[in-house]
């Protein structure tokens, strides 16, 4: 269920298995990557269950898998319990790990920090201080939509009904605005109720002159703060995790590194929406598309899997890696330059532009203002900083007045503080 970009991974190690695929996402094929080289393309809105559900049953389907998308999660597991397949979890736990509200009373009940918030009606109540900037955003929401950064009260009424119109529930998150530094992305898999940390990773935002302030344009592999998280956080998380009592399910995620702990603001059961994973299998050989996608067909995570990825002393790199974001301004594209010479460098693992000529490209001042992500895996911090230049050397997007309009070109000189 969704045929972006990420989904391709799966359509790949689903064909190498000898399975037939299905897609069903609501785009049309040029806009659902994946879409392109699946058996059967479907235009089939995830919420849609009804719909899907017949499909199933009509051909005969062996198993259903979202996993990497938020607005397919929940659908995906009434699928499969209606269809009697495997899935994440429950509907509880699928609550606590989709909607913020309820993942950060699950962090205060585990011992775990997060960001300070507050209520909407205390934007009501003159005697309730509040301590600017904050940021509203949907309380299920992805990809920056629905967010605002806010510094009265006029601003935040204004903001909380923006929010609304991007959350499923109708529902927003108002907390303390901690700008964009020290952001941390972590994942996890859960393998027979023992979570494994697979992903640390530092987020850079964009700056607030691009309207990309709350979009990640950059991510580095391990963070400045591994050795912190791993003895201090990292056992609070996995007492947490355990005590939801998940079985096999991927985990997703994000904090700040804050006042000498780690403030959470933002979960997910499924994997990081990006390429991160082929990465992961460049570094440490473990394919984990092909885990999850044998775990729909089964129920189980294999023992070889499972072993192979508890050996990886806890998924600590022995190489570094970057995922880079670069956006572009608003405009028509009449030319992208330097992809092939790209395509060359045999650290650049993997990489997909989301624009190409002839598009036009609006103003969004979210995810959807990116350009390009590309996941680099390199042997060392100055050969990583290297391969991040020789990128924005090479890569240009000419508009039809002749400028390059690529915009947040990660500052690879930024790499000198993990030295």
């Amino acid at each position: 269920m969704g045929g972006s970009y990420v989904d391709r991974k799966l359509i790949h190690t689903a064909k190498k298995l000898g399975l037939e695929t299905y897609i069903t996402d609501i785009n049309k094929i040029k806009k659902s990557p994946a879409k392109i080289i699946a058996d059967n393309k479907f235009e089939y809105n995830s919420a849609d269950i009804d719909l899907i559900l017949d499909l199933c049953k009509r051909e005969k389907i062996d198993g259903v898998l979202s996993l990497y998308h938020d607005f397919s999660q929940n659908p995906a597991r009434i699928i499969c319990e209606k269809l009697g397949f495997p899935t994440f979890g429950t509907e509880e736990q699928y609550d606590i790990l989709t909607n913020k509200i309820l993942f950060k009373q699950f962090c205060e009940k585990s011992g775990l920090g997060t960001i300070p918030y507050y209520n909407e009606k205390d934007f009501y109540d003159d005697s309730k201080k509040v301590d600017y900037p904050v940021l509203v955003k949907p309380c299920d929401g992805r990809g920056s939509k629905g967010q605002t950064i806010c510094n009265s009260r006029a601003e935040v009424i204004d903001a909380v009904e923006f929010a609304k119109k991007f959350s499923r529930v109708g529902g927003v998150v108002i907390e303390k605005y901690l700008g964009n530094k020290n952001d941390l992305e972590l994942a996890y898999v859960v393998i027979e109720g023992e979570p494994v940390l697979v992903k640390i990773g530092d987020r850079f935002l964009g700056d607030k002159s691009t309207g990309l302030d709350k979009t990640c344009i950059a991510s580095i592999y391990p963070s400045k703060y591994e050795n912190f998280y791993r003895e201090n956080i990292n056992p609070k998380v996995v007492d947490g995790l355990r005590n939801l009592k998940l079985k096999n399910a991927p985990i997703f995620v994000q904090g700040f590194m804050y006042e000498n702990d780690i403030k959470f603001y933002d979960p997910g059961i499924r994997l990081p929406g990006d390429d991160f994973d082929v990465g992961y299998k460049a570094i440490t050989g473990i394919d984990i598309p092909e885990m999850f996608l044998n775990f729909a067909l089964t129920g189980k995570i294999s023992k070889t899997f499972a072993e192979n990825i508890k050996e990886l002393t806890i998924g600590k790199f022995n190489k570094f890696m970057g995922m880079i974001l670069p956006g572009v301004r608003p405009g028509k594209i009449k030319s992208v330059e330097g992809i092939e010479e790209i395509e060359k460098n045999s650290d650049i693992v993997s990489f997909a532009t989301f624009y190409e000529a002839g598009d036009e490209v609006g103003v969004f001042n979210d995810a959807r203002q990116r350009f390009a992500e590309f996941i680099i895996v390199a042997e060392s911090l100055e050969r990583l900083k290297n391969d991040i230049k020789f990128i924005f050397d090479t890569l240009k997007v000419i508009d039809e007045n002749n400028q390059d309009i690529l915009i947040e070109k990660f500052d690879a000189d930024l790499l000198d503080e993990y030295k």
